[in-house]
């Protein structure tokens, strides 16, 4: 009577593996089809240490634009290393003549753009006198990660002749 029992405890057993076999692989496919991919983080940069700068932000994901709420900032750490393109994007604003022509409004989008390859003392200097809102490029997905290897960064500043000669 014991052998009867333990036949129909392994046919059970196997019954049951097969079941959370199946069921672990439909919750891993469902868990990688709806994970979240963000390559982009964009965040004001607190403070740059070595080739490490220090920024709180928000991931970007294209498919998820609930996350640029507020409540969604955090603090990472991004390393540079000497393939990272880092890049200072200068926004000439329009002159007083300028904007008397159009009553005072201008096209932000439509303001001529300077673009240059800096380095990290260049920001490091211009972070002493302004704060510096950047868009951190990673090659991979880097969601929920507090460090990440930056491919590119960029920035956008009013063009200041004191600042940027």
């Amino acid at each position: 009577m014991n052998l009867k029992r333990i036949k129909i405890n392994k046919k059970a057993l196997i019954v049951l593996l097969i079941l959370v076999l199946v069921s672990g692989l439909f919750w891993a496919y469902n868990a990688f089809k709806n994970r979240i991919v963000a390559k982009e983080f964009v965040g004001k940069i607190e403070r740059i240490e070595g080739n490490v700068i220090y920024a709180n932000g928000l991931f970007v994901a294209p498919d998820h634009p609930e996350l640029l709420g507020a409540s969604n900032a955090t603090e990472v750490k991004i390393t540079v290393t000497a393939s990272t393109k880092l890049i200072k994007a200068l926004v000439r604003l329009p002159s007083d003549e300028e904007l008397k022509k159009t009553g005072g409004y201008f096209d932000g989008s439509q303001l001529p753009r300077e673009y240059r390859d800096i380095n990290l003392e260049t920001m490091i200097k211009e972070l002493e006198h302004r704060d510096i809102i950047a868009e951190f490029r990673a090659d991979k997905n880097i969601y929920r990660r507090k460090e990440f290897e930056a491919l590119e960064v960029k920035y956008t500043v009013r063009f200041l002749p004191e600042l940027d000669n």
